[in-house]
């Protein structure tokens, strides 16, 4: 297994405990953005997304600010649904406490999302289009280029995106290296879940976040 891949599968490894959107890590710097309301397809309005929220970090706006632009961008709901099984399980997983379990997941990811692009000025990353999948999917591949220990390495980093109830296209899962954050979420949280229901999930989430207000 190379260097690069086990960096790759470290991080995937550490998402569910840590809330890190894997390609958070990798997260790209855009250049070339454009309105989002005008973007016609899901790699446009990645762009245009993601480069707004990098200006907003560049010029240290409020977190409001940023909260509002990267809500726009991830879809929060989708990948709370799929991490604890999808949508038919849902529910029932998270008995009386859904709202209370997207809502600190939501913020988990959001946290991380912003301290990831606060500290990835100096990765590359190269576009290399959009792939067609199943059910309205669009997957925007990109290459970013990261130094580890000295030496640049590539790694591939899709954004699955979809369009939401009123035609924006957002992002519903993120894998890297061929590893999906949504599917390693279920997985974590499955065991999690398997030791003290719910409960257990939403404090690992709570112990996360404490962490991160820590350290900030």
């Amino acid at each position: 297994m190379s260097q690069l891949h086990h960096i790759a599968r470290s991080a995937i490894a550490s998402i569910a405990l840590l809330g890190l959107p894997s390609a958070a890590i990798l997260s790209p710097q855009i250049v070339h953005a454009q309105d989002a309301a005008t973007a016609t397809t899901a790699m446009d309005t990645f762009k245009t997304r993601h480069a707004a929220v990098t200006k907003l970090v560049k010029k240290r706006a409020s977190n409001g600010k940023m909260q509002s632009e990267i809500d726009q961008l991830l879809d929060y709901d989708a990948l709370a649904k799929r991490s604890l099984g999808g949508k038919k399980r849902f529910a029932e997983r998270c008995e009386d406490r859904c709202d209370e379990f997207k809502q600190a997941l939501s913020r988990l990811i959001r946290e991380n999302y912003l301290r990831i692009i606060r500290n990835g000025k100096d990765h590359d990353v190269v576009y290399l289009g959009q792939e067609e999948g199943r059910r309205g999917a669009f997957r925007v591949k990109t290459q970013v280029t990261v130094h580890a220990e000295g030496a640049p390495r590539v790694a591939s980093v899709d954004y699955v995106m979809r369009k939401d109830d009123s035609g924006i296209w957002v992002v519903q899962d993120i894998i890297t290296d061929d590893v999906s954050l949504s599917k390693t979420y279920r997985y974590s949280f499955n065991q999690l879940h398997k030791e003290g229901g719910i409960t257990k999930v939403i404090d690992r989430i709570h112990e996360k976040l404490a962490e991160i207000e820590k350290k900030n």
